[in-house]
């Protein structure tokens, strides 16, 4: 048994298993395929499928091995003898299939208290640490719609770290709740909860109220300024 051990899918791992000829006679040998349904878990291929060995000497076959199914795998493959009344030598490939394996700088989303009316944003950072690229598509749920997510899709190459930023624009004073819908191609959906609690007045004026400026006016005069007041 040639044992991989953990794979990632789509990925072409490179192997080899020896073959011994404890005769004093040279054989010739062939890879022959299988076509039993264990073949649908994964493609292998071999460069040179068949050669010789000298009487008490060894030789090795090299082959490619690339997983197309996720989870355990174990596929039959065979060597014919030429010459030989016995059935052909089998040996097993086996390995366990995965997808991306990715590292995540949170597992929630924390505004805390912020100032309504802002965008404010929060910064995720998605890492691949796996040999195979990991596309994504990303979404917000949330009933009031103040979150939102950039970009909504990507793809992660192997060993590279991505930036994804939430950013909430909240129109009350109140706590807020959503969720981060993280969709990778072969794992399972990643959902992150996001919280935020609003602060301040929703309600804003169409000048300045920190100071209200009048300029030169005369004594005894009524001045009037206007000023219009939108609840957002």
């Amino acid at each position: 048994v040639v044992d991989l051990g953990d794979v990632f899918i789509g990925h072409s791992y490179q192997s080899l298993i020896k073959l011994v000829d404890n005769s004093e006679y040279p054989a010739k040998y062939e890879y022959v395929t299988s076509n039993d349904t264990t073949q649908l878990q994964a493609q292998v291929t071999v460069p040179k499928p068949n050669g010789a060995i000298e009487a008490l000497k060894s030789s090795e076959l090299h082959f490619s091995f690339k997983p197309i199914q996720l989870g355990p795998i174990r596929t039959e493959q065979y060597i014919k003898i030429y010459g030989s009344k016995d059935p052909p030598l089998p040996f097993a490939i086996k390995a366990v299939c995965t997808g991306p394996d990715l590292i995540l700088s949170s597992q929630n989303i924390n505004f805390g208290s912020i100032q309504v009316l802002k965008n404010v944003p929060f910064l995720l950072k998605i890492q691949n640490k796996s040999l195979i690229a990991a596309p994504y598509k990303a979404t917000i749920t949330c009933p009031e719609g103040v979150f939102t997510v950039k970009p909504e899709s990507g793809n992660i190459l192997p060993n590279a770290t991505v930036e994804m930023t939430v950013i909430a624009y909240l129109d009350d004073n109140a706590n807020f709740r959503g969720k981060l819908n993280l969709l990778f191609e072969n794992l399972n959906p990643i959902v992150l909860d996001i919280k935020a609690n609003g602060t301040g007045s929703p309600i804003l004026a169409s000048i300045d109220m920190s100071k209200i400026a009048l300029g030169y006016i005369f004594t005894e005069r009524p001045v009037v300024r206007k000023i219009t007041f939108e609840n957002k």
